[in-house]
C-alpha cells in the first residue's frame, strides 16, 4: 500500500500546479448556460479546437451536461490533437490521473510535451514537474530547472503557482 503513495502523490502535484496555474480561472468564470454549452457543441463538432477544449471541461466537471470522463477525453483529445496547448493540457492531465482512461504517466507527458514545446506556461511548468519527480521519465533535475525556467520567463503564471511547481 505505501509503495503506491509516492506516484499518486506525484499525480497530486501534478494537478494542484495545474489547478494553479490555470483552474482558478476557470472556477473564477461563470457557469455556462444552457445555450452557451449549446454553442460549445456546435462549434465543438464544426471542430474549433477551443470550444472542443471547453466542451471536455465541461464534461469532466459536469457543468451543463452529466459528467463523464470519458466524453471529455473524447473532446479533449480533439483540440490537442489540432495542436491546442490547453487541450493536450488536460488530455494530458487526463492520462496521468486515470480519467476517462487507462491511466499511463508516460503518454501524459508526451501530451504536456507538446505543448511545452509550444511554449505554453502550463505545459511548461508541468513537464517540468515531470523532471523533477520522474513522472512518466527518469528524474533530471537539470532538464527540471530548463522547462521551470522557460516557464518564468513566460512573466504570466502567478509566483504562488510557481512555488508550487518547483
Amino acid at each position: 500500500m505505501f509503495g503506491i503513495l509516492p506516484a499518486r502523490m506525484k499525480r497530486i502535484q501534478l494537478s494542484l500546479c495545474l489547478l494553479m496555474l490555470c483552474g482558478s480561472q476557470a472556477i473564477a468564470e461563470d457557469v455556462p448556460s444552457a445555450e452557451k454549452i449549446a454553442e460549445y457543441r456546435k462549434a465543438a463538432e464544426r471542430g474549433e479546437a477551443k470550444a472542443q477544449n471547453k466542451l471536455g471541461f465541461c464534461y469532466e466537471k459536469g457543468i451543463g451536461v452529466t459528467k463523464d470522463p470519458v466524453k471529455a477525453v473524447k473532446w479533449y483529445r480533439m483540440a490537442a490533437e489540432q495542436g491546442f496547448a490547453a487541450g493536450q493540457n488536460n488530455l494530458g492531465l487526463c492520462y496521468v490521473t486515470g480519467q476517462g482512461l487507462k491511466q499511463d504517466d508516460v503518454e501524459g507527458v508526451k501530451w504536456w510535451r507538446k505543448s511545452a514545446e509550444q511554449g505554453d506556461s502550463v505545459g511548461l511548468c508541468l513537464l517540468g514537474s515531470c523532471y523533477q519527480n520522474g513522472t512518466g521519465m527518469k528524474t533530471d533535475t537539470v532538464e527540471s530547472v530548463k522547462w521551470f525556467r522557460k516557464a518564468a520567463e513566460q512573466g504570466n503564471a502567478r509566483p504562488f503557482a510557481k512555488s508550487m511547481c518547483v
